[in-house]
């Protein structure tokens, strides 16, 4: 399914994509779980194949169209964005973004989708925050909003989202914080901020997440300290941080 159509691009069913990003989305898309909760391997072929509406664009003479098929619950849009009017189709389980967009803010009516279970972005650079209106998605199940450069805030509304299982701000480079709601979470499993190379904190909420697995804190230069709660996740089974830079970790 996966060829190569030049030296470093790589085309599925409908969109091309970077090589050195397909790696990347592979290693995130695997932390997606299987419909009965245990561990499923996705890669990005399998996305595309299962992914409720996909976001690529097709290499056919540059022409770009919207289609959707009739149950609303598949579909790609082949022009980089998502228009408002997404908000009409109840059925949609998953949105997947695998290429550049523009848009500095999410359309509103994304937040009416209220049977949506994931949500990816990838490389969305003029994103500037994640809004309060995340917090309607309350069957989010995993979210992805990778190489946002531009995100600066996560909304404290993002605790309301009791369903999720995994949350990825990889290569969120402006995030200097997270909101204390995220220990909201209670079925959190793998949180991912690596690469979030201005993330100064950790908050001492994430103590609450009894259910989390695995932390990945790779390549955030500027966290310099562990909060001590990170010893009551007893579920924590991979920890992965930077020890050069990381200097303080609680001994428990």
């Amino acid at each position: 399914m996966k060829r190569k159509i030049g030296r470093n691009v790589l085309k599925f069913q409908n969109f091309e994509i970077d090589e050195g990003d397909y790696h990347v989305l592979n290693r995130m898309l695997t932390m997606a779980r299987g419909n009965d909760g245990s561990a499923e391997i996705r890669t990005v072929e399998r996305a595309v194949a299962e992914g409720a509406v996909v976001i690529g664009e097709e290499n056919n003479d540059d022409k770009r169209i919207t289609e959707f098929r009739p149950d609303d619950r598949s579909g790609f849009f082949r022009n980089g964005r998502i228009p408002n009017e997404i908000g009409e189709l109840d059925g949609l389980r998953e949105i997947r973004c695998f290429m550049r967009s523009d848009l500095a803010r999410l359309p509103l009516g994304l937040f009416h989708l209220h049977n949506l279970k994931g949500l990816v972005l990838w490389n969305w650079p003029k994103l500037q925050e994640l809004p309060e209106e995340i917090g309607q998605l309350q069957n989010l199940e995993f979210l992805m909003l990778a190489r946002c450069f531009g995100l600066t805030s996560i909304a404290n509304s993002i605790g309301m989202l009791s369903s999720m299982k995994v949350l990825c701000l990889s290569g969120c480079q402006k995030l200097r914080s997270l909101p204390d709601e995220i220990g909201l979470l209670k079925n959190l499993e793998t949180p991912d901020v690596s690469d979030c190379i201005k993330l100064e904190a950790i908050p001492d909420s994430i103590g609450h997440l009894s259910n989390l697995k695995r932390l990945d804190l790779l390549g955030c230069r500027r966290l310099t300290a562990l909060p001590y709660s990170i010893g009551d996740l007893t579920c924590l089974e991979s920890l992965s941080l930077d020890l050069d830079v990381v200097t303080q970790i609680p001994e428990s």
